[in-house]
């Protein structure tokens, strides 16, 4: 239960309401513990294989898309209610809707004694997570601010349209985290990143230039060395030669 309906369990917590009214409504709480029965404990795990075939896993996911979605956009109403001056606040609690099993996993693991520090969500964001957040700010700016003058079933539609498309690329392309270009360029330009680079590039020349230092050093050195080995050998040979001729004249 802590998995299924931790955004609902994550809201009320925030919001300071009733924490266990998630299990009010019945026809929920028994059709998610089926879902669940059938999906872990099936025959021969009929249910998950059918679920992992690509259309359904394809029809599957869309219609989670647009139920994120629409959770995200009932959590914003929620919390405006609660509210209604805080932006921050509502989309917090608009990511909490749409990706509350990504903060409940620690609990979650605690439960099943597997903690790890690498599942904490607000150290590394998954891409629902900065999915959530991106779609919460959007529903946010366009209801309660006078930024964007669109009709607000246009933003849902295409901003599900949206969510649809990623999924869809993430199963069928692969595309993991369409996110990354984007932050790796803002985290460019806006912390450091280009001066961290020059730095270093600074960093490689000056060494460079060391090392370029030391190897010209090097080599006056062999040829220094060279030399006078050879001027040795000269001066050692001249008297020898001398030696020999003046035995030859005898």
């Amino acid at each position: 239960m802590v998995c299924i309906f931790s955004s609902q369990i994550l809201t009320n917590f925030l919001l300071n309401e009733p924490v266990i009214s998630v299990l009010g409504n019945t026809h929920q709480v028994l059709l998610a513990s089926a879902i669940w029965y059938l999906i872990f404990y099936s025959p021969f795990d009929i249910i998950y294989r059918l679920c992992q075939f690509l259309p359904m896993k394809i029809i599957l996911n869309c219609m989670n898309e647009i139920y994120n979605c629409k959770s995200i956009y009932q959590g914003i109403l929620h919390a405006a209610k609660i509210f209604p001056e805080s932006y921050i606040i509502m989309v917090l609690i608009g990511v909490v809707k749409g990706n509350g099993a990504a903060f409940t996993r620690v609990l979650e693991r605690l439960i099943r004694g597997s903690w790890s520090i690498n599942v904490l969500e607000f150290m590394n964001p998954s891409y629902p997570t900065k999915l959530s957040a991106l779609v919460a700010v959007i529903f946010t700016v366009n209801r309660y601010s006078e930024w964007l003058m669109i009709s607000q079933s246009f933003v849902l539609f295409c901003v599900v349209s949206a969510s649809i498309y990623f999924r869809l690329s993430a199963i069928l392309l692969d595309v993991t985290d369409p996110f990354s270009p984007v932050e790796n360029l803002i985290c460019l330009f806006l912390f450091g990143g280009v001066w961290d680079a020059f730095e270093k590039a600074l960093i490689v020349d000056k060494q460079m230039q060391q090392v370029n230092h030391l190897r010209s050093k090097a080599l006056r050195a062999d040829i220094l060395y060279r030399s006078g080995m050879r001027q040795g050998f000269v001066e050692k040979a001249i008297p020898l030669a001398q030696e020999t001729d003046t035995v030859r004249a005898l």
